[in-house]
């Protein structure tokens, strides 16, 4: 409402009775009680002395006042007498008078820059950490510090958020408190003390403990609710305190490992083929894979890692191997001659576990292996067998050579049938030149004359 001066008459003729004036200035008189008492009145509202607005009553101004507090941000304590405003009654007509407060309150801010400042203030876990002039420079500072983090992980294939609770509101600030993008960046990336959970080790005390977190011990003891006197245990768990970055970025990556995928081996027996050669058909290839995993990282700190796909670029290819079963026969041991001096058997003085070889010349005449193998024993030595070698077969026989000139093998190698491994000679218990050849099945010395190829 506005305010309409009543005409008062018997008011006025009290005045008029009361004054005696002339009667030009009795006529200027009367012309401004008429003025007066026809003109339509306001609020006027100033700020520093200055008129903003005309109101067209208190209550538009009360509810501005009301509309101002509540834009005001909750930890600003900034009072409302500081603004510089008054009321005072002025002619207005009524449509110069303002019924808006929101306008009123419009008017009230424009003017109060020097007290207050519209801007955002941004919020991590409920708590103002800054004010920015707007909504646009904060979400661009938190951006950068995402597109930051991206970037150090080749920024390819991956997302990264803040797993604080983010939030930016409006509100009116102390002017000073309004801070340039700059220092909004740095209060971004700044660090602050978090708690975390510290699992006690076996040589921890409260002072090492404390130490570790650069912490007081006392300030440790307190925050865990413990005194001086109390111990700690291996394994327990203590709240410390500790430096960490004030927002914590969330990013997930997909990452891509190439790897070998090994070859299947393929055995086939044939029969035809001597046991314990091997004939290879087929080259094995190793094949290719991509796996593709999911990797989650804390503050660029990995903590979990899920497999998400895999994917066969290369089939790998089967080696394919014959394996001979066809056992292999016994070849004569020298082929200088075959000529057997002493069978297997009874003789003169006891029993002949062997066959003895012999024929003028064997002396320094090469031995064979009557049977591919692996050498279990080389024994140097002018008794007993003398110098002499002992050869295991795959099918679980062994065969000696004893009495030799010289030995051309070593223990653990691997020979094939017919290979050279000794010279004919009269070592150890030998009446002269000759080998004495036998043939051990499971141990058991047997006649090696039924051992030999047909």
């Amino acid at each position: 409402m506005y305010f309409r001066s009543g005409n008062n008459q018997k008011k006025e003729k009290s005045i008029i009775k009361k004054i005696s004036l002339p009667f030009s200035a009795l006529l200027i008189f009367m012309t401004t009680i008429t003025y007066w008492n026809s003109k339509n009145y306001g609020l006027a509202l100033e700020y520093g002395g200055q008129e903003i607005a005309t109101l067209s009553d208190e209550k538009v101004y009360e509810k501005a006042e009301n509309l101002l507090r509540s834009q005001i941000a909750p930890e600003e304590k900034v009072e409302l007498d500081k603004f510089k405003t008054c009321l005072k009654l002025t002619p207005a007509s009524e449509k110069q008078c303002c019924k808006q407060p929101e306008v009123i309150k419009e008017k009230i801010i424009e003017k109060s820059y020097e007290v207050l400042s519209p801007g955002w203030s941004l919020y991590v876990d409920d708590k103002a950490i800054a004010v920015g002039k707007s909504k646009e420079e904060i979400n661009r500072a938190l951006e950068e510090i995402l597109e930051k983090n991206k970037s150090s992980f080749g920024s390819l294939n991956c997302t990264a958020e803040f797993e604080n609770k983010i939030e930016i509101k409006k509100g009116l600030f102390s002017t000073e408190k309004i801070q340039p993008y700059e220092t909004i960046k740095k209060i971004l990336n700044s660090k602050v003390k978090k708690t975390f959970l510290y699992t006690v080790q076996e040589e921890d005390t409260i002072v090492s403990i404390a130490e570790k977190f650069n912490m007081e011990p006392s300030k440790l003891l307190s925050f865990n609710n413990r005194t001086k006197e109390d111990s700690v245990n291996c394994g327990e768990k203590l709240k410390v305190l500790k430096d960490d970055n004030l927002l914590c970025i969330k990013l997930i990556q997909t990452q891509l490992e190439k790897n070998l995928i090994p070859f299947e081996t393929i055995e086939e027996e044939d029969p035809m083929l001597e046991k314990g050669k091997k004939i290879t058909l087929q080259e094995g290839i190793p094949g290719e894979e991509t796996i593709f995993y999911q990797v989650e990282y804390k503050n660029g700190e990995e903590i979990s890692r899920k497999e998400i796909n895999r994917e066969v670029t290369l089939n790998p290819i089967c080696k394919e191997i014959k394996l001979g079963t066809k056992l292999q026969k016994y070849a004569w041991p020298v082929p200088y001659t075959k000529n057997i001096t002493s069978p297997f058997g009874p003789r003169i003085g006891g029993y002949h576990y062997g066959i003895d070889i012999a024929l003028n010349g064997i002396n320094g005449k090469e031995i064979i292996a009557s049977k591919s193998g692996v050498i279990e024993k080389v024994s140097l030595g002018n008794t007993g067998y003398g110098n002499h070698v002992i050869i295991n077969h795959e099918d679980g026989t062994q065969t000696l050579y004893a009495h030799c000139k010289e030995v051309n093998v070593k223990t653990g190698q691997t020979v094939n049938q017919g290979e050279k491994i000794a010279l004919v000679g009269t070592t150890g218990q030998s009446t002269g030149p000759h080998l004495h050849f036998e043939v051990r099945v499971n141990g058991i010395r047997k006649d090696p004359s039924k051992f030999f190829k047909q």
